[in-house]
């Protein structure tokens, strides 16, 4: 038997903007949601930092690789070009 007092009709839908909003809000007030939030920008910027310096350092070691390739390429055919001239160097 349900008591007369104790029946409420509520408006609002349980999953209504409305309800979700507020309770979006007590979540993010509570200290747990704020410091695995704060732990989760933390985590994203080192994990940000590690890529940035990966990426930094290969584009770097790919810059130098193709120069000694270029020079090592330009020296040769300047060496073929003062062995044998133009028709050697073709």
């Amino acid at each position: 038997m349900i008591a007369a007092g104790k029946l409420r009709l509520t408006t609002a839908r349980p999953w209504s903007g409305r309800v979700l909003f507020g309770t979006a809000r007590r979540l993010i007030r509570t200290h747990a949601f704020r410091l695995a939030a704060l732990y989760f920008l933390v985590f994203a910027a080192s994990t940000l930092g590690v890529l940035l310096f990966i990426y930094w350092t290969s584009a770097n070691f790919i810059e130098r690789q193709t120069e000694a390739t270029l020079d090592a390429e330009i020296t040769g055919l300047a060496e073929q070009y003062a062995q044998r001239g133009l028709s050697g160097l073709v």
